[in-house]
């Protein structure tokens, strides 16, 4: 019972915790854009190769792949989140936060830097960032809530304890979000992007 009280309680505090750092280096992604960009070009290349992936498809299908490949990608972090993001104190889920954090800012800076006011760029994203977000924030509380309880009780979360959060509510939020992002995301955008 106490193990399974201490996992919600760091849980929360793990997902505010990832939720404070996403916001400070999306912050640190925008003010430093001059420096962060060079440094996370693969990552805006990886993201511009998946959308032309799927363009080889089928119209009919082409939307159903895109979704699909975005939720393997972000249900592969999710993965390695939840069940390797613990080792080295969690560090691995940090970097991830970190990293998804950077690239969103620099991102929203170069989009600014093209005329794009930033709440267009936020109310662009909402339709899948709402769903996305919490869920890699949660992947990333389970790897730092099985830092803490094995650091407290001396032994980890077990892989069941894992797999329940990760079945009943990261993949169902990173399965909607898929779709929202290949499906409403883009209608959204036609009208808060500048022409």
């Amino acid at each position: 019972m106490r193990n399974k009280y201490l996992f919600h309680a760091y849980l929360r505090s793990g997902f505010w915790i990832s939720l404070t750092l996403f916001i400070l280096f999306s912050c640190a992604g925008w003010i430093f854009f001059q420096v962060s960009e060079p440094l996370l070009a693969p990552s805006l290349e990886s993201l511009k190769e998946i959308a032309n992936f799927s363009e080889g498809f089928n119209d009919k299908i082409q939307n159903l792949v895109l979704a699909l490949i975005i939720l393997l990608k972000n249900l592969s972090v999710a993965v390695l989140l939840v069940f390797l993001g613990h080792l080295l104190w969690g560090l691995p889920a940090l970097f991830v936060i970190g990293l998804n954090g950077a690239l969103l800012g620099v991102v929203a800076r170069i989009l600014y830097n093209k005329g794009v006011a930033l709440y267009n760029f936020i109310f662009g994203l909402a339709p899948h960032g709402i769903l996305e977000l919490p869920a890699i924030f949660l992947a990333s509380a389970v790897a730092l809530a099985s830092v803490l309880v094995k650091w407290q009780l001396g032994y980890g979360i077990t892989v069941t304890t894992k797999l329940q959060v990760l079945w009943r509510v990261i993949i169902p939020l990173l399965t909607l979000a898929a779709l929202a992002e290949v499906y409403i995301t883009p209608f959204v955008l036609r009208y808060v992007m500048p022409r």
